[in-house]
C-alpha cells in the first residue's frame, strides 16, 4: 500500500483526537479524521501508523478495531458511523461481517457432524433434499469436506445469479428452487478435493443440509451457539432488517464512497448474513484461543475446524479457516465482504493474540489486508 505522505496535527477533545490531513503524492484527497485512539502505548501507535493512510483516504467511512492480546482487549475506532454524521463508531457499531459467517457455519455442521457420527467423507447427496442430484466427476462425488474446505468444484456464485437480481443485492431473489435448478444442470470440471475454489454455493448447500438434516434453520442452531454458548447477544442475521429501528447500524458504502446496500440473504444465509460489533466478535476470537476451556464440547468443535484439510503452494485451509504458518506462528484468518462493508479477523490461538477489523466501505479488502497483515506481523514479534 502506498504511503500518504501527510502532516499530522492531534488535538484531543474529550478522548476523540482529530487528524488533520491534506493531499497526498498520488492525488487522492484526503480530510480530518476523528479517532479515540489515546496514542499512549505503542499498540495504540502501531495501528494508528498501520491503518491512518487507509482512513484519511474521503472515500473510506469508518473503521472499528478491536486487538486482542490474552486477557486484554483494546478497540479503536476512526472515522464516522454515517458519511458526514460527525459520529464516531464504538465498539457497539453494528456491522455486516459477510464471509465470517461461513466459521460458524462450519462450527455448526461440526457439531452435527460429531453429534450424529458423520464422517467427513459423507456424500452430500446423502444429506441435501432429493431434489438436488448428486454432484460427482468421473465417479468422484463431492463431500461435506470439500465444501468446508472450498475443494468442491463448485464456482463462488451461479453463472446465472444476475439474470434474478443485480450486484446491489445479488442474493435477494435467489432461492432454493433456482440454486437446485442451476446445480443440477452444472457439470463439475474436475475431480472434488483437488483444488480450492472459494464458493459460497457450498456454504449455502450447508447451510440448507442443516435445515433439511434438523427440522430447523441455520439461525437457530448458529444463535445456540454464538448466543447460548458464546454469549453473543449482538450477532444476528440480516442487518437491513433492524437500519431503521437499531441506531447502532453503521452505514453502508461502496469503495468510492457513494452509498452502498444492506444485502438480503435468503437461502445465502450460511455463506454471509450475519452482522455483529465488536463487543461480539471479540467473544468469538477469544473461545479459538488455546487456554479456552469453559465449554468443552464447543472448544472440541473449534479445534476440530482449525485442522489443515487442504494446502497447495497458495492456500492452507481448514474447516473455512484459511491457515498461514510463519516464523512458528499458526495464524488463522478470514475475510468477509458485502456491498457495504468489508471485515477481517487475524487470530493466533497459541499466542493468544488476535486483531478484528470492521468496515463499513465494500470492495476494500485489497487495501485492508495488507495493511492487517503488517499490523499483526509486528503484534506477534
Amino acid at each position: 500500500m502506498k504511503n500518504l505522505k501527510t502532516k499530522l496535527m492531534l488535538a484531543c477533545f474529550v478522548g476523540i483526537s482529530i487528524v488533520s490531513c491534506s493531499r497526498d503524492d498520488d492525488g487522492i484527497q484526503t480530510a480530518q479524521v476523528a479517532t479515540d485512539n489515546p496514542l499512549t502505548t505503542e499498540v495504540d501507535n502501531s495501528i494508528h501508523q498501520n491503518f491512518l493512510s487507509y482512513i484519511e483516504n474521503t472515500k473510506r467511512i469508518g473503521l472499528s478495531i478491536a486487538v486482542l492480546d490474552g486477557n486484554n482487549t483494546t478497540y479503536y475506532n476512526y472515522g464516522e458511523t454515517h458519511k458526514g454524521s460527525n459520529s464516531l463508531p464504538t465498539q457497539n457499531s453494528l456491522y455486516e461481517v459477510g464471509s465470517i459467517t461461513k466459521t460458524l457455519t462450519a462450527a455448526v455442521i461440526t457439531r452435527l457432524m460429531l453429534d450424529n457420527n458423520i464422517p467427513e467423507d459423507m456424500p452430500i447427496s446423502n444429506l441435501l433434499p432429493p431434489e438436488i442430484e448428486e454432484l460427482s466427476y468421473q465417479g468422484e462425488v463431492v463431500t461435506l469436506k470439500h465444501l468446508l474446505n472450498h475443494t468442491s468444484g463448485l464456482p463462488s456464485v451461479p453463472g446465472d445469479i444476475l439474470s434474478y437480481g443485480d450486484l446491489s443485492n445479488p442474493y435477494a431473489n435467489y432461492d432454493f428452487s433456482r440454486l437446485t435448478n442451476y446445480l443440477n444442470n452444472f457439470q463439475l470440471d474436475r475431480v472434488p478435493g483437488s483444488q480450492y475454489e472459494y464458493s459460497n454455493i457450498g456454504f449455502a448447500l450447508l447451510g440448507i443440509i442443516v435445515a433439511y438434516q434438523t427440522d430447523t434453520n441455520i439461525i437457530e442452531f448458529m444463535s445456540s451457539i454464538t448466543e447460548g454458548v458464546i454469549g453473543m447477544q449482538n450477532t444476528e442475521m440480516e442487518l437491513h432488517g433492524i437500519v431503521n429501528t437499531n441506531e447502532n447500524v453503521v452505514g453502508a458504502y461502496k469503495s468510492n464512497g457513494n452509498e452502498g446496500y444492506y444485502w438480503t440473504w435468503n437461502i445465502w444465509e450460511s455463506a454471509g448474513g450475519l452482522y455483529s460489533d465488536l463487543i461480539d466478535m471479540t467473544k468469538y476470537a477469544r473461545v479459538h484461543f488455546n487456554s479456552y476451556n469453559d465449554n468443552l464440547d464447543l472448544k472440541e468443535v473449534l479445534d476440530t475446524n482449525k485442522i489443515e484439510t487442504y494446502s497447495d503452494e497458495s492456500v492452507t485451509v481448514g474447516r473455512s479457516w484459511h491457515i498461514k504458518r510463519s516464523n512458528g506462528n499458526e495464524v488463522f484468518w478470514h475475510t468477509g465482504g458485502t456491498g457495504g462493508f468489508t471485515t477481517i479477523v487475524f487470530i493466533e490461538p497459541q499466542q493468544e493474540k488476535a486483531i478484528i477489523v470492521l468496515a463499513n466501505n465494500s470492495d476494500v479488502e485489497q487495501e485492508l489486508l495488507p495493511v492487517c497483515a503488517s499490523f499483526f506481523g509486528q503484534f506477534l514479534d
